[in-house]
């Protein structure tokens, strides 16, 4: 199901601007909805990929356009793909909150300060939003709670798994798939598998560890294909 994107404003008027495009996996807007990724795509068509906590939010007016935006500071707790040396990277959304004027773009992700994230960002450009199909690109490090219960803040005592934006369990990948817990409140990407819980077998989230790694499999498989030029 596609994610209706639109823009709200309080506060004072702002200029008026024209926002014609959809919204793709690539994360730029080219319309007015945001297109489900199978998470295949999602590994491949991202630049920068890291697993990090957030350190600040902070919103921004820009100088030229009046238009505000939102950077998110992270620290790099482990690089997946991208930039190895950096040990912080920000993220740059539109919509935020200056001067007491609020500006808020539906679908757009938001972050906690001290949250963990797993994040899949597309570069080179100004997009609306970098993450790769918005909150698609976007995956929680939670520490462990019961099934389908939102997650609480950060211990450090408790195992760490791995959620969707939407608190949806990960519980593996297959074929370049996810494989999510079922009951759910938003749709899946196309071809994951819901998994219902409670069939006797406990099928556990996956933790950080085995997501990277799986991140990284299907990158490195990616790579292959296109070197031998039998990528589809």
């Amino acid at each position: 199901m596609a994610t209706p994107w639109a823009a709200s404003v309080r506060g004072r008027s702002v200029p008026r601007v024209a926002l014609i495009a959809a919204v793709y996996c690539s994360g730029a807007a080219r319309g007015t909805t945001i297109l489900p990724c199978a998470f295949h795509e999602v590994c491949t068509r991202s630049d920068v990929v890291f697993h990090g906590r957030v350190e600040s939010v902070t919103g921004e007016r820009d100088r030229v356009t009046g238009s505000i935006h939102t950077w998110t500071s992270f620290a790099v707790i482990e690089w997946i793909a991208g930039e190895p040396d950096r040990t912080r990277y920000a993220l740059r959304t539109l919509g935020g909150e200056v001067d007491g004027e609020s500006v808020r773009v539906a679908g757009m992700p938001q972050f906690e300060v001290g949250a963990e994230y797993v994040v899949f960002v597309r570069e080179g450009a100004r997009f609306i939003c970098p993450l790769v199909g918005w909150h698609q690109g976007c995956f929680r490090v939670d520490r462990e709670t019961a099934a389908h219960e939102p997650a609480p803040r950060l211990s450090a005592k408790s195992s760490a798994v791995i959620r969707d934006y939407y608190h949806q369990e990960i519980l593996g990948v297959r074929d370049g798939r996810l494989l999510r817990s079922s009951p759910k409140d938003e749709p899946n990407g196309p071809g994951d598998i819901p998994i219902a819980g409670g069939t006797g077998s406990e099928v556990r989230p996956l933790t950080p560890a085995a997501f990277i790694a799986e991140i990284r499999s299907i990158r490195a498989r990616t790579d292959a294909a296109r070197r031998s030029g039998s990528e589809p």
